[in-house]
This record gives C-alpha cells, structure tokens and sequence, in this order.
C-alpha cells in the first residue's frame, strides 16, 4: 500500500535528517534535484523542501543541537 500511495505521489511528507543541509542543498542541486524550498531557518532547526518524480513532498531536515 505504501509502495502504491507514493507511486501516485500521495505520501504526503517524507523526512529525511542531516547533519548539514546546506551542503546537501548544493549537492542534491549539482545533481538536478529541483528544490521547491531553499534552506530556511526554523525553530527546531533548519530545512529545505523539494518534491520527488512521483510529487510526494520530501523535506531535508537539520536538527539543532
């Protein structure tokens, strides 16, 4: 069923933590990953947001320590 919903784009959210966003922004960029979100400061951290060949929403996320 997961495999399905993300197929269809209809995953909603997927998170995935770094320990540097900034970098991975640029690398992910490089690659052609079109980002719908730059790297923004947040209160639980920083994060930045793009969407996957299939629309599912995927958000890189950086903790603050």
């Amino acid at each position: 069923m997961v495999r399905a919903a993300m197929s269809q784009g209809l995953a909603g959210a997927v998170f995935l933590a770094t320990d540097d966003v900034e970098r991975d922004y640029r690398e992910l960029s490089a690659r052609g990953v079109e980002f719908t979100e730059p790297p923004e400061p947040r209160t639980y951290g920083i994060d930045a947001g793009f969407r996957d060949p299939s629309g599912n929403q995927v958000r890189l996320t950086q903790e603050l320590r």
